[in-house]
């Protein structure tokens, strides 16, 4: 019964990966050295949506080994505190703790602010 109850609740982790964002940095690193922006009230909701509803975790194995020629570190403030991830390919970030994920809509979101 017990394994049961541990399996609804998914031992107590939420599967949603961001709840709430209320703030997002962005540095750009690369060969013109660093460059970071701070989203403002007109930029953070689109780019919360997308960060929300595109981020996926997976496996090191299914990464892109395409590297970007500039890294992005994206630092997100949300409920569940500050958080930072490396943007290095067209679509996948690491997380500080190790973990890897996927997210199609960042880095187009992420150029169009100009960086």
């Amino acid at each position: 019964m017990l394994w049961v109850l541990v399996a609804l609740l998914g031992c107590g982790e939420d599967a949603t990966l961001f709840n709430g964002i209320y703030s997002v940095t962005v540095q750009k690193v690369g060969s013109s050295g660093l460059q970071k922006r701070v989203l403002g009230e007109q930029e953070l909701p689109a780019v919360a949506e997308c960060l929300a509803g595109g981020t996926t975790e997976i496996a090191a194995e299914a990464v892109l080994t395409d590297l970007l020629p500039s890294t992005y570190l994206i630092e997100i403030s949300d409920a569940s505190g500050a958080r930072s991830f490396e943007l290095y390919t067209q679509q996948n970030l690491k997380g500080n703790h190790g973990k890897y994920y996927v997210n199609g809509c960042l880095l187009p979101q992420i150029q169009a602010l100009g960086l």
